[in-house]
């Protein structure tokens, strides 16, 4: 329906217009159609489904490691110098550590398996499903109804926690020096196997050396540990954040919304209703840009104002539409211009057409030219249709003693297409 729906989601399977930098579902990066194609995503519910099914696993596996960090904890409290502080970060280091390995192991073996079934059965199970849907949306839907679940808005108090101290990363590591020195300032003073040496000057200068060699250590190890570990937990909360949610299940993609996009568009917009005409040189001139003259219909060949194209192209939806400016004349023999730089043709396609000349039209979005069936409808002079757009004045410039002539414009001005209706049977 749209002549510009060269972008796609692999993970929403939608084809969208150029003009969103982004999904209007999933707010994720658009791809080529051929690209998006090729990457196509499970469908939302098996995609929930595989996500449960990683996180299970992963639930004990962190149980248990927590559990033995904690034991460990236990049995070494209290500490009985600033060498016991530096050993407990470590530590948590190590059972972070263990946390990381003990998520990967599940997480590897179902990515694994999942590679292995895709391997085996794609030529059964896969191919047939990587279908795009065609969408006309231009702008991102809302969400009002995702992230309501109370296990969300949890998430969401601990995710503004992390990133509150995330943005303040300095001052959280000031504070972290501090409270470590802090607590190992305690741990000597209070311990029974003091590091500090308080017999001599000599000794304990030796023993703060000795103490500062190892906090430097331990430091550097620390800095390089949460380089790393920072990443598999950014990961983790990526796999989290990402749609199908794990709580309050919200599909992604919902249904498509065409015929609610396209009544939003001509609701409380002027319509105009006429018959077809091409322009005249003056009125081409007036609207100071180049003007096609005539279309050329990419499966039937015949040379018109505009054209749609409907079907299925290897087991893809084809949706497609192209038309030039032209004129309209009203029943009242208004001379109007319709200027149609971002359009919707919504003309019922009717004529069914299997020619090679559809292989570069397909090609150039991203389709396959087997398997064609495929429908064509022309928009010809003379043709009743209806058009809905802003309306403005379009200047044709001195005409004699008349003055200057106008013509009622209508175009996209407004942000929102042309959208172009057939009144009645139009000749294909």
């Amino acid at each position: 329906m749209r002549r510009d729906l060269n972008r796609g989601c692999a993970v929403c399977r939608l084809r969208f217009p150029s003009q969103l930098a982004t999904c209007p579902v999933c707010r994720g990066a658009f791809l080529k159609i051929d690209e998006a194609i090729r990457r196509v995503q499970p469908t939302s519910r098996a995609a929930w489904f595989a996500k449960w099914i990683i996180v299970l696993p992963c639930i004990p596996a962190i149980g248990l490691v927590v559990v033995v960090g904690f034991e460990l904890l236990r049995q070494g409290w209290p500490p009985q110098s600033a060498l016991d502080i530096i050993m407990y970060v470590l530590g948590g280091m190590g059972t972070a550590l263990g946390v990381s390995i003990a998520v990967a192991i599940p997480l590897a073996l179902w990515i694994g398996l999942i590679t292995a079934i895709g391997f085996l059965l794609k030529f059964i199970v896969d191919r047939p499903r990587r279908t795009l849907r065609v969408s006309i949306e231009i702008k991102e839907r809302l969400r009002d109804s995702q992230k309501t679940h109370l296990m969300h808005r949890l998430w969401e108090k601990i995710d503004r926690f992390a990133d509150r101290y995330k943005d303040r990363l300095d001052k959280t590591i000031g504070v972290f020096m501090l409270a470590l020195l802090g607590l190992q300032l305690l741990a000597e003073i209070f311990g029974d196997s003091r590091i500090l040496n308080f017999k001599n000057w000599s000794d304990f200068g030796l023993s703060v050396v000795v103490l500062g060699i190892v906090n430097g250590l331990g430091l550097g190890v620390l800095g390089i540990f949460f380089s790393g570990f920072g990443w598999f937990i950014g990961k983790g909360k990526e796999f989290l954040d990402k749609p199908p949610y794990l709580f309050g299940y919200d599909p992604s993609p919902p249904d498509l919304k065409n015929d609610e996009v396209l009544q939003s568009i001509i609701e409380n917009r002027p319509e105009i209703s006429g018959q077809v005409a091409k322009l005249s040189p003056v009125e081409i001139e007036a609207l100071g840009h180049p003007v096609k003259e005539n279309l050329i219909a990419p499966l039937s060949g015949q040379t018109c104002l505009g054209f749609r194209i409907t079907g299925h192209a290897h087991g893809q939806p084809v949706d497609d539409a192209d038309a030039t400016c032209f004129a309209l004349i009203t029943d009242d023999e208004k001379r109007c211009v319709v200027q149609v730089q971002d359009v919707i043709v919504d003309l019922p396609a009717e004529t069914k057409i299997r020619a090679d000349s559809a292989r570069g039209f397909l090609q150039e979005r991203g389709l396959q030219e087997n398997d064609l069936s495929l429908k064509e409808r022309v928009l010809l002079e003379g043709d009743r249709i209806r058009v809905h757009g802003r309306t403005s004045e379009l200047r044709l410039g001195s005409t004699g003693y008349r003055g200057d002539e106008r013509r009622l414009l209508i175009d996209a001005g407004d942000g929102l297409p042309v959208v172009i209706h057939a009144l009645e049977e139009v000749r294909s």
